[in-house]
């Protein structure tokens, strides 16, 4: 085994050409001898093509994150495609990810990078591909779109609209880490590749590095053939200095009058494309240069993702972005052509193969040809749960936002309460300090009139006139001065006592919103009955992650209901603790052990058998699948 304990530098050489061999457990798909480097001969574009096409069809993925997985996607397809070195694909930003016109006919994606250990400039540009399967931008676009319209396993969108108003938006790594702004580490970058490969399971020893590189091929449904590995360059220091026939060339035609795409002939409507990037719809161009240009990327991709979903929607129905609500709605299924309930297969009968590759795209299951419940049309529909399908994560997800923002907005009443009585109290300061000079003024006036009375001044009768008028007009500026600052104080109490009772209603809706909602949640309680074992364990998913999301405990649960329902929930959750230690025994995909369980079950009615098979599991009596 190769070690991988240098530096970062190193470790992407080795990355390039490491001859690490990843090794998988299937017998199912086998690469062809004439693409095995031992024996001599150069791998080809239908290696790189069986390897990547199962994680297109995402048949084999239901437990993979999906922005993990589509960003290792991307990753192969930057050093297969745009042929990128490790460093380039790291380092690429959002802003260097332009489209270019060479004219009406091909618009292209531009990749701006910067070549490793150097400051010289990159461009590189690929059009869509005759294949959707092996089309560079079809695989950009479902990636930007994962990015901004599917949550992750957390309930949380990657890119948002806020986003867009981050002054670093565009300095986001396309291939980014933890932290958006910063590249996705090497170590990061292997393990997600050998994860991809030990989940997809399709292969013998391989080398992945020669795999991702080569441009070799023999298969002229694939594109065009060639006799002996090519390296076509498709770069240029310069933007006016790409090809375009060699652009033409790596997407399958032969020239540039040759070239055409026949699913871009179809105009998508405006509703279904307006739904993806929707901020796109309101943009305003003419104030940020860079921004319109990522926009207008954006916006071509919308239309290709759009064209290019109809062919995926046909032949690649378990797409991880085919379920998604814009893709499964009517108005996508009829544009699509196809019923909204049943995606159905087109041109050709099975998804994972080549288009003319005679290996079996069926994966052997720890050895098991599963045939027995690949048959149940039922299970294999609905054999993957979907982060967005995860409604009880997301309510719960949903609740803490409410919540935050409520604590928000008494933090800002606070903060505007405190400011008030800062603001209240300088005034009452200054308004004291003038009252005590219009004292001082009085005592004054009264003292020099004192002493004029004393003395018997014949001026003292005018004198004591002026004195009372000056007097009069200065306890009648007194008397108002107060009358102010009571009435200040009694419109801040007033405002006060508003904000805080609104800030209190809305604590109370919450609350009351919060506690009706774990009064319904506290009631609910699993399905009496089930068709099939998937639905029997999402079910008991779905009902112990309510219960969990509102902080109800097993002993209160059990405390409202009757012993019918207390029962029923013991027996299910023996079956499901009974797959969940299967799963973890066998290391295989949850999924797998329930379709064990449900060709063990076939054709047996499961209201009458899941009571006897839960006793079974409670006494202790063992329970053989395989």
């Amino acid at each position: 085994m190769s070690d991988y304990s240098g530096s970062d530098t190193e470790a992407v050489d080795r990355y390039e050409n490491d001859t690490k061999q990843f090794t998988g457990t299937s017998d199912s798909v086998r690469l062809p001898s004439s693409s095995i480097k031992a024996d001599g001969h150069h791998y080809s574009l239908l290696d790189y093509y069986d390897l990547t096409i199962p994680l297109i069809n995402g048949k084999c993925l239901q437990s993979l994150n999906i922005h993990s997985f589509l960003r290792t996607l991307l990753d192969f397809l930057l050093l297969h495609s745009f042929q990128l070195k490790a460093l380039q694909k790291r380092e690429i930003k959002l802003a260097d990810l332009t489209l270019y016109e060479f004219n009406e006919d091909f618009q292209a994606l531009l990749i701006r990078s910067v070549l490793p250990k150097t400051t010289q400039i990159q461009y590189t540009a690929r059009l869509r591909h005759k294949l959707v399967e092996l089309c560079p931008i079809f695989i950009f676009s479902m990636y930007l779109f994962a990015r901004f319209h599917i949550p992750d396993t957390y309930g949380e969108y990657d890119l948002t609209e806020e986003s867009l108003t981050n002054e670093q938006f565009l300095d986001y790594k396309l291939l980014n880490g933890g932290n958006k702004l910063r590249p996705l580490s090497y170590s990061q970058q292997y393990k997600a590749s050998t994860r991809i490969l030990k989940i997809s399971d399709k292969y013998k020893p391989i080398h992945l590095g020669k795999i991702l590189t080569t441009q070799y091929n023999t298969n002229p449904d694939l594109g065009l053939v060639s006799e002996s590995p090519q390296n076509y360059k498709y770069s240029s220091h310069t933007v006016t200095g790409i090809q375009l026939e060699a652009l033409c060339k790596f997407a399958g035609f032969e020239n540039e009058l040759a070239y055409r795409i026949d699913r871009a002939k179809r105009i998508p409507p405006p509703f279904i494309v307006e739904q993806i990037f929707p901020f796109l719809n309101t943009h305003r161009y003419g104030q940020n240069t860079e921004l319109d240009e990522f926009f207008r990327l954006l916006n071509f991709i919308r239309i290709t993702l759009v064209q290019d979903m109809v062919e995926v929607k046909k032949r690649f129905p378990e797409n991880l972005v085919c379920e998604h609500p814009i893709f499964s709605s009517q108005e996508f299924c009829d544009f699509a052509g196809v019923p909204k309930e049943l995606s159905v297969s087109s041109n050709r009968n099975d998804p994972d193969s080549s288009p003319t590759s005679p290996y079996s795209s069926s994966v052997d299951l720890n050895g098991e040809d599963g045939n027995a419940f690949k048959e149940d049309d039922e299970f294999r529909s609905n054999s993957r749960k979907r982060p967005y399908m995860l409604t009880s994560q997301d309510g719960s997800r949903k609740r803490l936002r409410d919540l935050e923002k409520l604590v928000e907005l008494m933090r800002k009443q606070q903060t505007a309460m405190a400011r008030e009585m800062s603001l209240f109290i300088e005034k009452q300061h200054a308004q004291l300090a003038e009252q005590g000079n219009m004292l001082r003024r009085l005592m004054n006036s009264t003292d020099g009139l004192s002493i004029l009375l004393a003395t018997r001044n014949p001026n003292a009768g005018m004198y004591s006139k002026q004195v009372y008028d000056q007097n009069s007009v200065t306890f009648d500026q007194l008397q108002r001065k107060i009358s102010q600052a009571s009435s200040d104080g009694v419109a801040i109490l007033q405002s006060w006592s508003s904000r805080m009772q609104q800030v209190g209603n809305q604590s109370k809706q919450y609350k009351d919103k919060v506690e009706e909602a774990r009064a319904r949640a506290l009631m609910l309680t699993p399905a009496p009955t089930v068709d099939s074992i998937k639905e029997l364990y999402d079910d008991f998913a779905a009902w112990s992650l309510a219960l969990t999301d509102h902080h109800i405990t097993l002993d209160e649960w059990n405390a409202a209901h009757k012993p019918d329902d207390r029962t029923l929930v013991e027996m299910r959750s023996a079956i499901v603790r009974f797959l969940e230690n299967e799963t973890a025994r066998s290391q295989a995909p949850i999924h797998v052990t329930i379709g064990k369980l449900q060709s063990k079950l076939r054709d047996q009615n499961l209201s009458v058998v899941l009571p006897d098979l839960a006793k079974q599991i409670l006494s202790g009596n063992t329970v053989i699948l395989d």
